[in-house]
């Protein structure tokens, strides 16, 4: 594999981040291959995976990927927190954020640097990020505009749409981060380990006068979920018993932080014990019950 050094740009060096925990290799090495062209480096922080080898045979050699192993599952918090560090050490100016299971174009990252610069004219911009696309089911993610009580409203942009959007949180996958703004604003919480981890930085970004920009025209392929469950208009997301036990047990977290409004921390208890009921019925699988009653007793008794 050849992979060229993309050169300071409009004073920009550049630290991708992927986070891998037993992933697809082919869709890692895909996703190395999209954004080479792009990045000064790219950092692979793997939380132990079992067939992590095989990665490892796909890199050697490559002067500017580093790939660092932890040798227990650290969460997926710890581990961008890891990368990030890594980035800030070496000089970049920005960390660009990924998931094992993301695919972005060609033209990617030199687009979320372009709305970057429109948007920080005139604004502290701690983040910018992209459109995402469920090539599984056809659809666009919606994103949240909270007000300062909490209100929120959901915003799907329109296909043809450029001008940057302004929005209280982006998920971390395509998350182009400004370095500059992490000794103010902090690292990501790693007593999170994986659900919102992204939610609540990007809301602590805003707590401290900084912006977060969807940049609309710039367009990630990203899976949330193992698959989907339609109800209604509603796509439920499906994810492992183990996983919903930090979904649930995070959303009680998020009632404790001040910079979170409550009517957001409130209806996300709500509705994650809403999810896994539907999850509970149309898989009949036990565990959601079991691990449901978890993460409420453990979050209790951490509060």
């Amino acid at each position: 594999m050849m992979i060229n050094t993309m050169q300071k740009k409009n004073g920009s060096l550049i630290a991708a981040v992927i986070i891998t925990f037993n992933p697809d290799i082919k869709k890692v090495i895909d996703l190395v291959n999209s954004i080479s062209y792009e990045c000064h480096h790219i950092y692979i922080i793997d939380n132990n995976s079992k067939e992590i080898h095989l990665l490892q045979d796909f890199i050697d050699g490559v002067k500017n990927i580093t790939l660092i192993i932890n040798e227990t599952n650290q969460g997926i918090a710890a581990a961008q927190n890891q990368g990030i560090n890594a980035s800030v050490a070496s000089g970049m100016d920005f960390t660009l954020m990924f998931d094992q299971d993301s695919l972005p174009k060609k033209g990617f990252i030199s687009g979320l640097i372009r709305g970057y610069n429109l948007v920080s004219i005139n604004k502290n911009v701690a983040a910018v990020g992209p459109n995402l696309f469920d090539s599984r089911y056809n659809f666009n993610y919606s994103f949240l505009i909270l007000d300062k009580l909490g209100f929120r409203e959901k915003y799907i942009p329109e296909p043809d749409e450029t001008n940057p959007v302004e929005v209280s949180c982006l998920i971390a996958s395509g998350l182009l981060i400004n370095n500059s703004c992490l000794q103010r604003v902090g690292l990501m919480d790693e007593a999170l380990f994986i659900d919102y981890v992204d939610t609540e930085w990007c809301l602590r970004c805003k707590s401290y006068n900084y912006h977060i920009f969807l940049i609309p025209n710039i367009t990630l392929e990203h899976e949330i979920g193992d698959s989907n469950i339609s109800l209604w208009k509603y796509k439920v997301p499906v994810h492992s018993p183990w996983r919903r036990y930090y979904r649930v047990r995070n959303g009680f977290k998020l009632v404790t932080m001040k910079h979170v409004p409550k009517l957001l921390s409130i209806r996300e208890i709500i509705f994650s014990f809403i999810h896994q009921i539907i999850l509970l019925a149309n898989t009949r699988d036990s565990k959601y019950f079991k691990y449901y009653l978890n993460s409420v007793k453990d979050a209790f008794r951490k509060l």
